[in-house]
Protein backbone atom coordinates (compact mmCIF):
# COMPACT_ATOMS: atom_id res chain seq x y z
CA UNK A 1 0.00 0.00 0.00
CA UNK A 2 1.55 3.52 -1.06
CA UNK A 3 1.29 6.03 1.94
CA UNK A 4 0.60 10.07 1.26
CA UNK A 5 4.46 10.72 1.01
CA UNK A 6 5.07 8.31 -1.63
CA UNK A 7 1.97 9.70 -3.54
CA UNK A 8 3.25 13.51 -3.32
CA UNK A 9 6.00 12.24 -6.16
CA UNK A 10 5.34 12.90 -9.57
CA UNK A 11 7.24 10.43 -11.29
CA UNK A 12 5.42 7.70 -10.15
CA UNK A 13 2.60 8.45 -12.54
CA UNK A 14 0.56 6.58 -14.48
CA UNK A 15 -0.61 4.35 -11.76
CA UNK A 16 -1.38 1.63 -14.28
CA UNK A 17 2.27 1.44 -14.50
CA UNK A 18 3.67 1.92 -11.56
CA UNK A 19 0.77 0.73 -9.41
CA UNK A 20 -1.74 -1.65 -11.05
CA UNK A 21 0.72 -3.34 -13.12
CA UNK A 22 3.85 -3.18 -11.20
CA UNK A 23 6.00 -4.88 -13.36
CA UNK A 24 6.57 -5.14 -17.25
CA UNK A 25 6.70 -8.62 -18.78
CA UNK A 26 7.69 -9.72 -22.29
CA UNK A 27 5.61 -10.58 -24.72
CA UNK A 28 4.77 -14.47 -25.40
CA UNK A 29 2.85 -14.85 -28.04
CA UNK A 30 1.49 -18.13 -30.92
CA UNK A 31 2.30 -18.76 -34.15
CA UNK A 32 -0.75 -17.34 -36.48
CA UNK A 33 -1.76 -18.77 -39.34
CA UNK A 34 -2.88 -17.07 -42.56
CA UNK A 35 -5.30 -14.08 -42.14
CA UNK A 36 -7.97 -12.64 -44.19
CA UNK A 37 -6.21 -9.57 -46.22
CA UNK A 38 -8.01 -7.05 -43.90
CA UNK A 39 -6.40 -8.52 -40.74
CA UNK A 40 -2.66 -9.19 -42.72
CA UNK A 41 -3.33 -5.66 -43.92
CA UNK A 42 -4.17 -4.38 -40.28
CA UNK A 43 -0.97 -6.36 -39.04
CA UNK A 44 1.28 -4.84 -41.50
CA UNK A 45 0.40 -1.43 -40.32
CA UNK A 46 0.36 -2.13 -36.86
CA UNK A 47 3.92 -3.81 -37.15
CA UNK A 48 5.02 -0.63 -38.67
CA UNK A 49 3.58 1.51 -36.42
CA UNK A 50 3.63 0.72 -32.75
CA UNK A 51 6.16 0.20 -31.53
CA UNK A 52 7.51 -2.35 -28.37
CA UNK A 53 7.23 0.53 -26.10
CA UNK A 54 3.70 1.34 -26.86
CA UNK A 55 1.31 1.27 -24.18
CA UNK A 56 -2.21 1.30 -24.21
CA UNK A 57 -4.63 2.54 -21.79
CA UNK A 58 -7.84 3.22 -22.61
CA UNK A 59 -10.32 2.58 -25.68
CA UNK A 60 -13.61 3.55 -26.69
CA UNK A 61 -16.15 2.91 -29.10
CA UNK A 62 -19.33 4.30 -30.58
CA UNK A 63 -21.53 3.59 -33.99
CA UNK A 64 -18.73 1.22 -35.60
CA UNK A 65 -15.64 3.04 -34.82
CA UNK A 66 -13.11 2.90 -31.83
CA UNK A 67 -10.52 4.54 -29.84
CA UNK A 68 -7.22 3.71 -28.30
CA UNK A 69 -5.07 5.87 -26.29
CA UNK A 70 -1.76 5.38 -24.87
CA UNK A 71 1.64 6.41 -23.45
CA UNK A 72 3.60 8.44 -26.37
CA UNK A 73 0.69 10.45 -26.76
CA UNK A 74 -0.85 7.87 -28.88
CA UNK A 75 -4.27 8.02 -30.62
CA UNK A 76 -5.20 5.06 -33.11
CA UNK A 77 -8.60 5.39 -34.92
CA UNK A 78 -10.40 2.22 -35.68
CA UNK A 79 -13.16 1.11 -38.25
CA UNK A 80 -13.98 -0.95 -40.60
CA UNK A 81 -14.89 -3.95 -38.77
CA UNK A 82 -12.00 -3.14 -36.21
CA UNK A 83 -9.71 -3.56 -39.10
CA UNK A 84 -8.49 -0.35 -39.92
CA UNK A 85 -6.27 1.26 -37.93
CA UNK A 86 -5.42 5.44 -38.54
CA UNK A 87 -3.31 7.26 -36.46
CA UNK A 88 -5.17 10.85 -35.28
CA UNK A 89 -2.63 13.60 -34.15
CA UNK A 90 -3.12 14.51 -30.22
CA UNK A 91 -0.59 16.76 -30.70
CA UNK A 92 1.19 15.68 -27.88
CA UNK A 93 3.99 12.96 -26.47
CA UNK A 94 2.29 13.55 -22.90
CA UNK A 95 0.84 10.00 -21.62
CA UNK A 96 -3.06 9.62 -22.63
CA UNK A 97 -5.37 7.43 -20.14
CA UNK A 98 -8.33 7.54 -20.44
CA UNK A 99 -11.14 8.36 -23.91
CA UNK A 100 -14.47 8.96 -24.05
CA UNK A 101 -17.36 9.93 -26.57
CA UNK A 102 -20.45 11.53 -25.90
CA UNK A 103 -21.33 10.76 -29.88
CA UNK A 104 -19.53 10.02 -33.04
CA UNK A 105 -18.32 13.50 -33.13
CA UNK A 106 -17.31 14.87 -29.69
CA UNK A 107 -14.93 12.81 -27.55
CA UNK A 108 -12.61 14.01 -24.54
CA UNK A 109 -9.49 12.40 -23.68
CA UNK A 110 -7.40 13.37 -20.54
CA UNK A 111 -4.06 12.40 -19.17
CA UNK A 112 -1.50 13.09 -16.98
CA UNK A 113 -0.67 16.99 -15.38
CA UNK A 114 -3.77 17.88 -15.86
CA UNK A 115 -3.81 17.04 -19.74
CA UNK A 116 -7.76 17.43 -21.40
CA UNK A 117 -8.22 17.06 -25.28
CA UNK A 118 -11.26 17.56 -27.19
CA UNK A 119 -12.68 16.83 -30.53
CA UNK A 120 -16.09 17.92 -32.35
CA UNK A 121 -15.31 15.94 -35.59
CA UNK A 122 -14.56 12.10 -34.97
CA UNK A 123 -11.02 12.61 -34.04
CA UNK A 124 -9.45 14.36 -37.16
CA UNK A 125 -8.32 17.14 -34.88
CA UNK A 126 -7.74 17.23 -31.19
CA UNK A 127 -8.09 20.23 -29.11
CA UNK A 128 -6.04 21.17 -25.92
CA UNK A 129 -8.57 22.58 -23.70
CA UNK A 130 -6.92 25.53 -20.78
CA UNK A 131 -7.73 24.54 -17.77
CA UNK A 132 -6.35 25.85 -13.73
CA UNK A 133 -6.18 22.14 -13.18
CA UNK A 134 -2.59 20.36 -13.19
CA UNK A 135 -3.14 16.88 -11.47
CA UNK A 136 -2.82 13.84 -13.40
CA UNK A 137 -6.37 12.47 -14.71
CA UNK A 138 -6.75 8.53 -15.03
CA UNK A 139 -10.50 8.60 -15.94
CA UNK A 140 -13.04 9.89 -18.45
CA UNK A 141 -16.46 8.87 -18.72
CA UNK A 142 -19.90 10.88 -20.04
CA UNK A 143 -23.57 10.71 -18.89
CA UNK A 144 -24.81 11.94 -21.49
CA UNK A 145 -23.73 14.21 -24.84
CA UNK A 146 -23.17 17.28 -22.45
CA UNK A 147 -22.31 15.91 -19.39
CA UNK A 148 -18.49 14.43 -18.35
CA UNK A 149 -16.75 13.63 -15.16
CA UNK A 150 -13.02 13.28 -15.16
CA UNK A 151 -11.00 11.92 -11.97
CA UNK A 152 -7.25 11.56 -10.65
CA UNK A 153 -4.86 12.41 -7.91
CA UNK A 154 -5.62 13.51 -4.65
CA UNK A 155 -9.50 13.25 -4.85
CA UNK A 156 -9.70 15.11 -8.40
CA UNK A 157 -13.50 15.25 -9.93
CA UNK A 158 -13.65 17.45 -12.45
CA UNK A 159 -17.10 17.57 -14.65
CA UNK A 160 -18.39 19.49 -17.64
CA UNK A 161 -21.42 20.68 -18.42
CA UNK A 162 -20.92 21.69 -22.09
CA UNK A 163 -19.47 18.18 -23.83
CA UNK A 164 -16.14 19.18 -22.73
CA UNK A 165 -15.16 22.46 -23.70
CA UNK A 166 -14.89 23.72 -20.20
CA UNK A 167 -14.60 21.61 -16.54
CA UNK A 168 -15.26 22.45 -13.06
CA UNK A 169 -14.10 20.68 -10.06
CA UNK A 170 -16.61 18.95 -7.80
CA UNK A 171 -13.85 17.25 -5.67
CA UNK A 172 -14.78 16.26 -2.05
CA UNK A 173 -13.24 17.95 0.76
CA UNK A 174 -11.32 15.83 2.84
CA UNK A 175 -10.90 12.77 0.33
CA UNK A 176 -7.17 12.76 -0.90
CA UNK A 177 -7.26 9.46 -2.06
CA UNK A 178 -6.37 8.71 -5.81
CA UNK A 179 -9.08 8.20 -8.40
CA UNK A 180 -8.74 5.68 -11.10
CA UNK A 181 -11.76 4.91 -12.96
CA UNK A 182 -15.58 6.53 -13.22
CA UNK A 183 -18.75 5.29 -15.05
CA UNK A 184 -21.87 7.12 -15.19
CA UNK A 185 -25.58 5.41 -16.12
CA UNK A 186 -26.83 9.40 -17.34
CA UNK A 187 -26.33 12.88 -16.48
CA UNK A 188 -27.20 11.88 -12.94
CA UNK A 189 -26.12 8.92 -11.49
CA UNK A 190 -22.82 7.92 -11.29
CA UNK A 191 -19.78 6.03 -9.63
CA UNK A 192 -16.14 6.55 -8.99
CA UNK A 193 -13.38 4.26 -7.72
CA UNK A 194 -9.83 4.48 -6.57
CA UNK A 195 -7.12 4.11 -3.91
CA UNK A 196 -8.18 2.12 -0.36
CA UNK A 197 -11.02 0.31 -2.11
CA UNK A 198 -13.13 3.36 -2.54
CA UNK A 199 -16.11 3.72 -3.88
CA UNK A 200 -17.85 7.02 -4.25
CA UNK A 201 -21.47 7.25 -5.54
CA UNK A 202 -23.72 10.04 -6.67
CA UNK A 203 -27.11 10.32 -7.88
CA UNK A 204 -27.44 14.10 -8.47
CA UNK A 205 -24.80 14.85 -10.86
CA UNK A 206 -22.41 15.07 -8.63
CA UNK A 207 -23.62 17.88 -6.56
CA UNK A 208 -23.27 15.51 -3.73
CA UNK A 209 -21.50 12.20 -3.20
CA UNK A 210 -21.99 9.28 -0.98
CA UNK A 211 -18.77 7.14 0.26
CA UNK A 212 -20.08 3.52 -0.33
CA UNK A 213 -18.97 1.31 2.94
CA UNK A 214 -17.94 -1.92 3.24
CA UNK A 215 -18.37 -4.98 5.14
CA UNK A 216 -14.93 -6.20 4.42
CA UNK A 217 -12.03 -4.43 2.74
CA UNK A 218 -8.24 -5.19 1.53
CA UNK A 219 -8.21 -2.08 1.22
CA UNK A 220 -6.00 -2.18 -2.29
CA UNK A 221 -6.63 0.27 -5.33
CA UNK A 222 -10.00 0.10 -7.72
CA UNK A 223 -8.35 0.34 -11.02
CA UNK A 224 -12.43 0.22 -13.19
CA UNK A 225 -15.32 0.11 -12.95
CA UNK A 226 -18.44 -0.85 -15.46
CA UNK A 227 -22.53 -1.00 -14.89
CA UNK A 228 -23.58 -4.24 -17.29
CA UNK A 229 -27.18 -2.94 -16.78
CA UNK A 230 -28.70 0.35 -14.67
CA UNK A 231 -28.53 -2.55 -11.65
CA UNK A 232 -25.29 -4.99 -12.06
CA UNK A 233 -22.06 -2.97 -11.67
CA UNK A 234 -18.44 -4.54 -11.74
CA UNK A 235 -15.26 -3.30 -9.87
CA UNK A 236 -11.52 -4.36 -10.05
CA UNK A 237 -8.27 -3.86 -8.82
CA UNK A 238 -5.07 -5.09 -7.16
CA UNK A 239 -4.73 -8.54 -6.08
CA UNK A 240 -7.37 -9.95 -8.18
CA UNK A 241 -10.34 -8.15 -6.27
CA UNK A 242 -13.35 -8.02 -8.03
CA UNK A 243 -16.28 -6.84 -6.46
CA UNK A 244 -19.71 -6.74 -7.70
CA UNK A 245 -23.26 -4.77 -7.03
CA UNK A 246 -26.69 -6.34 -8.29
CA UNK A 247 -28.81 -2.63 -6.86
CA UNK A 248 -26.77 0.18 -9.03
CA UNK A 249 -23.89 0.42 -6.45
CA UNK A 250 -25.77 0.92 -3.36
CA UNK A 251 -23.98 -2.21 -2.21
CA UNK A 252 -21.07 -4.01 -3.27
CA UNK A 253 -19.64 -8.11 -2.59
CA UNK A 254 -16.43 -9.30 -2.97
CA UNK A 255 -16.22 -12.14 -5.29
CA UNK A 256 -13.18 -14.94 -4.85
CA UNK A 257 -11.25 -15.66 -7.78
CA UNK A 258 -8.73 -18.40 -8.49
CA UNK A 259 -6.24 -15.66 -9.18
CA UNK A 260 -4.19 -12.84 -7.63
CA UNK A 261 -3.06 -10.76 -10.65
CA UNK A 262 -4.14 -7.16 -10.65
CA UNK A 263 -6.98 -6.75 -12.63
CA UNK A 264 -7.28 -3.38 -14.90
CA UNK A 265 -9.90 -3.35 -17.15
CA UNK A 266 -13.50 -3.87 -18.26
CA UNK A 267 -15.43 -4.53 -20.75
CA UNK A 268 -19.11 -6.34 -22.19
CA UNK A 269 -19.03 -7.84 -25.45
CA UNK A 270 -22.05 -10.66 -26.64
CA UNK A 271 -23.90 -9.50 -22.93
CA UNK A 272 -20.73 -11.00 -21.20
CA UNK A 273 -18.63 -8.89 -18.84
CA UNK A 274 -14.86 -9.76 -19.63
CA UNK A 275 -11.64 -8.41 -17.21
CA UNK A 276 -8.49 -8.62 -18.20
CA UNK A 277 -5.27 -7.37 -16.13
CA UNK A 278 -1.86 -8.34 -15.59
CA UNK A 279 0.57 -11.39 -17.43
CA UNK A 280 -2.15 -11.44 -20.26
CA UNK A 281 -5.30 -12.22 -17.65
CA UNK A 282 -8.57 -12.68 -19.21
CA UNK A 283 -11.75 -13.74 -17.54
CA UNK A 284 -15.13 -13.90 -18.73
CA UNK A 285 -18.11 -14.22 -17.05
CA UNK A 286 -20.15 -17.09 -17.39
CA UNK A 287 -23.72 -17.98 -17.83
CA UNK A 288 -23.91 -19.63 -14.36
CA UNK A 289 -22.11 -16.41 -12.77
CA UNK A 290 -18.81 -17.83 -12.50
CA UNK A 291 -15.88 -15.98 -14.12
CA UNK A 292 -13.66 -18.59 -16.03
CA UNK A 293 -9.99 -17.74 -16.84
CA UNK A 294 -9.09 -17.52 -20.46
CA UNK A 295 -5.60 -19.66 -20.87
CA UNK A 296 -5.91 -19.81 -24.64
CA UNK A 297 -4.09 -16.47 -25.43
CA UNK A 298 -0.25 -17.46 -24.46
CA UNK A 299 0.59 -14.10 -23.31
CA UNK A 300 2.35 -12.45 -20.96
CA UNK A 301 2.14 -9.06 -20.86
CA UNK A 302 -0.42 -6.94 -19.27
CA UNK A 303 -3.71 -6.02 -20.65
CA UNK A 304 -6.25 -3.23 -19.68
CA UNK A 305 -8.30 -1.84 -22.73
CA UNK A 306 -11.33 -3.81 -23.76
CA UNK A 307 -13.76 -2.25 -26.50
CA UNK A 308 -15.90 -3.55 -28.92
CA UNK A 309 -19.53 -3.99 -30.42
CA UNK A 310 -22.13 -6.20 -28.41
CA UNK A 311 -21.73 -9.24 -30.84
CA UNK A 312 -19.48 -7.87 -33.36
CA UNK A 313 -16.06 -7.24 -33.94
CA UNK A 314 -13.71 -6.61 -30.28
CA UNK A 315 -10.18 -5.66 -29.48
CA UNK A 316 -8.38 -5.46 -26.33
CA UNK A 317 -4.96 -3.61 -25.81
CA UNK A 318 -2.06 -3.60 -23.17
CA UNK A 319 1.06 -3.27 -22.94
CA UNK A 320 4.34 -3.78 -25.57
CA UNK A 321 2.27 -2.31 -28.17
CA UNK A 322 -0.33 -5.37 -28.31
CA UNK A 323 -3.74 -5.61 -29.62
CA UNK A 324 -5.66 -8.61 -29.78
CA UNK A 325 -8.98 -8.51 -32.11
CA UNK A 326 -11.62 -11.12 -31.94
CA UNK A 327 -14.72 -11.19 -34.98
CA UNK A 328 -17.54 -12.20 -32.44
CA UNK A 329 -19.73 -14.42 -34.03
CA UNK A 330 -18.68 -17.81 -32.05
CA UNK A 331 -20.23 -19.18 -28.81
CA UNK A 332 -17.31 -18.99 -27.33
CA UNK A 333 -14.67 -15.67 -28.64
CA UNK A 334 -11.47 -16.41 -30.39
CA UNK A 335 -8.39 -13.84 -30.61
CA UNK A 336 -5.84 -13.61 -33.36
CA UNK A 337 -3.20 -11.35 -32.23
CA UNK A 338 -2.55 -8.36 -34.18
CA UNK A 339 0.64 -6.71 -32.95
Amino acid sequence: MLGKNYRKNQWWVPFQIMICLMMFLPPVGKAQESLPPDLENAKLFLNQNINFREKFYDAAAINGSAWLVGYYGTILHVTENMTQFERQDSGTKEPLLSVSFADGNNGVIVGTRGLILKTADGGKTWTKIKTEFDKHLFAVAFGDVNNGWAVGEFGTILHTADGGNSWQAQSLEGIDVTLYGCYFLDAMKGVVVGEFEVILSTVDGGVTWQTIQMNDTDGVALCDVLFKTPEEGIAVGQNGVLLQTQDGGVSWERTKLPISDNLLGIGVMDDTIFVVGLRGVMLEKAASGEFELNKTLGISGWLQCVVGSKKGPALIAGDHGRILWSGGGEAKRKWIILN
